[in-house]
């Protein structure tokens, strides 16, 4: 785009500030051309939003703090969609991309009625997959999904297993993977080298994140408690992060680091992990599992969507359905190092190849102006 050619005005809107979402939208609002774009954020605060998040992003950035919730809250919902409206009357951004599911339903509603054309959604795992809820819960926000999607706007699914959801929602559907940024990681941490004969007998296995309920940390443990007393005092949990289920927890034989900022969790999990476990029950497209395979790590996940789009049965590692399963494939991974480091090895390649931030960035660029084939 020429210098003298007008900026696209582009507006992003998350209540999800924070964790895999804030990093996806960070990469993508870092990544694309300020001589391009004039790039504002519509957000509000969770307790997982980073305390230095001003300075992630660029300084000609505008951030626009706008209080939403996570739950549904007819007051404080209508409220927020009200102000939202207020927002892109004023501002008359060319496009406007929304993350998250309650971004996803006000904002393509006051899209709609503010004039805004070029809309764009990205679920980041939608809420109607979670496992943490009833049956009923989880219909009222499909449905939700589907009427929102009735207002129109393009779903941008970060997954193959997104994309595949969303096209039964929403008639407009893209697939643009999630990725990371291999090269700032590797600057950070290093190229990750082979495993080496050190005379060290303790195996960690790990895990980086927020302890929630779609993390499964009761899982967690009790794959921990089997191992660990089948295998005493050479095998060690490790869980870097802190949160709200941490009780889930208290009973196993798991280390908890507690919050650390996103460059001492990389770095603590490329120093001392050997095994990537991640026993979510429902993903868009995990981050963290991208970043445990750039650094070289085996994943041993559940099967689920999101999982089974980045993780490769047998190749990059495991896909289980239940303990028994992720048991046995952690013991085979004990047990056998250069098994580790090859599938860590293939795992880093794929992200690499099919995972890759330029990639990401040139397709999202191609959206918002409107060159890429659907």
């Amino acid at each position: 785009m020429s210098e003298t050619l007008k900026k696209i005005k582009l507006i992003h809107v998350t209540e999800s500030f924070g964790a895999g979402t804030f990093t996806v939208l960070s990469q993508i609002v870092n990544g694309l051309d300020p001589r391009e774009y004039d790039i504002s954020i519509v957000y509000s605060l969770r307790p997982e939003t980073p305390s230095d998040f001003r300075d992630r992003f660029d300084s000609t950035v505008q951030l626009i703090h706008l209080p939403m919730v996570r739950k549904v809250n007819p007051a404080m919902d209508v409220t927020s969609l009200f102000r939202l409206w207020r927002i892109l009357v004023e501002e008359k951004p060319d496009v406007v991309h929304l993350h998250s599911s309650k971004a996803g339903v006000l904002g393509r509603i006051a899209a709609r009625f503010s004039g805004v054309r070029r809309v764009f959604y990205s679920p980041h795992g939608f809420s109607f997959l979670r496992q943490d809820i009833d049956k009923k819960a989880r219909s009222f926000y499909r449905l939700f999904e589907r009427t929102a999607s009735r207002f129109g706007g393009t779903v941008i699914a970060c997954s193959e297993g997104e994309f595949d959801v969303a096209k039964s929602l929403a008639p407009r559907t893209v697939k643009i993977n999630n990725a990371v940024d291999v090269d700032a990681i590797d600057r950070l941490i290093g190229s990750p080298s082979p495993h080496k004969a050190d005379g060290k007998r303790q195996t960690t296995i790990g895990i980086n994140g927020r302890i929630t309920p779609q993390r499964a940390p009761a899982l967690f443990g009790g794959i921990a408690k089997d191992i660990s007393r089948a295998r005493p005092g050479l095998v060690r949990f490790l869980w870097i992060g802190g949160g709200e289920e941490i009780d889930d927890l208290q009973d196993s034989p798991v280390e908890i680091t507690g919050w650390l900022s996103r460059e001492d969790a990389l770095r603590k999990l490329a120093a001392e992990v050997d095994v990537y476990l991640h026993t979510s029950l429902w993903e868009g497209m995990p981050i963290a599992v991208l970043e445990a395979m750039t650094v070289g790590k085996p994943v041993v996940a559940t099967d689920v969507i999101g999982n089974r789009d980045a993780v490769i049965h047998g190749k990059t590692g495991f896909l289980c359905s239940d303990l028994n399963e992720f048991t046995r494939r952690l013991f085979n991974l004990i047990d056998d190092p250069r098994l580790r480091d090859q599938l860590g090895s293939a795992g880093r390649a794929r992200v690499k190849r099919d995972f890759s931030l330029p990639l990401m960035i040139q397709r999202i660029s191609a959206l918002y102006e409107g060159k890429l084939t659907y």
